[in-house]
């Protein structure tokens, strides 16, 4: 799906890699002995792994515009990773040589790290619960993917395998292991392979990241920005280069509600531009690919998306109504552009969000 709510991506995006690379860290402190000298990191990295599968799950969730913060369930993922921190937070406060001396203790018993008690729960069902959680988001991504795989846009498949495949590969990784807790006494075996596997597999799902820039920024963003490049270098204007150009048209559509009037047109936005109208056709043909009317109705549709995220009131619009609001004249007209934009219709789009 094309339409994105850029912020709530990021944010769940950089938190996933926050947990990631946070967990692994102090995987690697427990496993190299290093946890004796920094002793204060011990047990910090539990909530982190909570927090991985739900960032991960809200990150797709944001990406694919499925309601965030709308249902109960939300809500609750959101607190597991609190209440888990406040559980051990006396733990936390306790000074640097009761904790020193408390890991000297666990570790004598190789099945220490995985049945030992810092807080009110052992660790041991922190352990099953938060790869059981990971279990179940993970699956539920995959999930609504292959469920709704018919549907998408070709431009969106490129990210959509992405999730797809970190999904599975994070679904794996977190059945294998709680397969092995629960069937092997064996708990630091467990606990040392296990943990290594894990951090290493989460590692190289968060490098892709970071080698497909497109995932974070956009595809369709990083295409503009290279056609912008080209364009410029080829075919500039006469006043300004293109890219000065795109920045004001998306200027406008940022500040200006002119455009979800049913008779806004193109030489009205050419006017507001002061370019002509040949000129911007030629703009908005090299760096978004569409022509005006597609690029007008991608921009509608983006606000569609947004209000139903953010006003509650726009529950209670029918299905021509919400079109109506955003200058399309007739039901017909604004579905058709509303699944061209997200590969869904909106009755389909509004049951996501109930």
């Amino acid at each position: 799906m094309k339409l994105r709510s850029k912020r709530s991506e990021r944010v769940f995006f950089l938190f996933f890699i926050l947990s990631v690379s946070y967990y692994s860290f102090v995987v690697f402190l427990i496993n190299s002995k290093f946890i004796i000298e920094y002793p204060h990191f011990f047990r910090t990295a539990s909530p982190f792994l909570y927090a991985l599968s739900i960032s991960f799950y809200f990150y797709y969730r944001s990406y694919s515009k499925l309601s965030v913060f709308k249902r109960k369930i939300d809500f609750f993922l959101l607190v597991i990773p609190l209440i888990n921190f406040i559980e051990l937070l006396p733990f936390y406060l306790q000074n640097a040589e009761v904790k020193k001396n408390h890991i000297l203790n666990v570790s004598v018993n190789k099945d220490g790290f995985i049945y030992s008690a810092e807080g009110w729960i052992p660790n041991s069902w922190h352990f099953i619960l938060q790869l059981s959680l990971g279990v179940f988001l993970f699956s539920s991504v995959l999930f609504d993917i292959f469920k709704t795989q018919s549907t998408l846009n070709r431009k969106s498949n490129n990210l959509i395998n992405w999730f797809k495949w970190a999904s599975f590969f994070q679904l794996i990784c977190f059945g294998v292991l709680l397969f092995l807790l629960i069937i092997d006494s064996e708990g630091f075996i467990v606990y040392n392979f296990g943990a290594i596997t894990f951090g290493t597999i989460e590692l190289i799902v968060a490098f892709n990241l970071f080698l497909q820039p497109q995932l974070l920024y956009g595809s369709i963003e990083m295409k503009a920005i290279k056609r912008l490049k080209n364009i410029n270098s080829i075919n500039p204007l006469p006043d300004q280069g293109v890219q000065s150009y795109y920045l004001k048209i998306e200027q406008f559509f940022k500040v200006n509600d002119s455009y979800l009037n049913p008779k806004f047109r193109q030489n009205h936005l050419a006017e507001s531009l002061n370019i002509s109208k040949n000129n911007l056709s030629y703009i908005i043909n090299s760096v978004y690919q569409l022509n005006f009317n597609q690029l007008l109705n991608k921009k509608r549709i983006e606000i569609v998306i947004r209000k139903l995220n953010t006003h509650k009131e726009w529950d209670n619009l029918s299905i021509s109504g919400i079109g109506q609001e955003v200058g399309f004249k007739s039901r017909t007209t604004f579905t058709k552009a509303f699944k061209a934009n997200t590969g869904m219709t909106p009755a389909k789009y509004l049951k996501t969000l109930s």
